[in-house]
């Protein structure tokens, strides 16, 4: 079992910087127009204006692709201009197949072809899956173990207010 989780590209938390980072269009890019991407696709990796999302989304071909806000992308990769490309569930090499697992060997996110063509002989490999569980276990019990930290945190702090009005009254006799 690695030690060393992978970063979620799919679930990503909401960042400030992405505020602040304004992501162009890819398709209007491509006919030298400028206009503010507010969607991306997962499927296409592509950033989206809502002009081109519209037509996006009544194509047949790219109707039910996954599609989600700019604002919720982890843009941790680069501030200036972050790698949306990233953010895919699907291989790079076997751009059909969904990524499934993680090889802590190579640090690398494996679809079902990595895994047999290239992984097959690493020792620690992980479904995504299963990794995200461990974290969401290991965030529970951290939450857990917090509450009881502040629970006794207050308990100490009631008991020394009270030390403190009782010397406070021995003072006053």
């Amino acid at each position: 079992m690695g030690s060393i989780a992978p970063h979620n590209f799919t679930i990503s938390s909401l960042m400030d910087k992405a505020q602040s980072v304004k992501q162009e269009c890819h398709l209007c890019k491509r006919r030298d127009k400028i206009s503010e991407a507010t969607k991306w696709c997962c499927d296409c990796t592509e950033a989206l204006c809502e002009e081109c999302l519209q037509f996006h989304g009544i194509m047949k071909l790219s109707a039910d692709h996954k599609i989600v806000l700019i604002e919720e992308i982890d843009t941790s990769v680069s501030v200036e201009e972050p790698d949306l490309s990233m953010i895919s569930d699907m291989c790079p090499v076997h751009t059909s197949k969904v990524l499934e697992a993680f090889c802590f060997d190579h640090q690398a996110l494996c679809c079902v072809s990595c895994l047999t063509l290239q992984h097959r002989k690493c020792e620690n490999v992980q479904l995504i899956e299963d990794i995200k569980q461990q974290k969401k276990d290991t965030i529970n019990a951290l939450m857990l173990e917090v509450s009881h930290v502040k629970a006794n945190v207050e308990t100490i702090m009631k008991e020394k207010r009270v030390q403190k009005e009782n010397l406070r009254l021995t003072l006053q006799k």
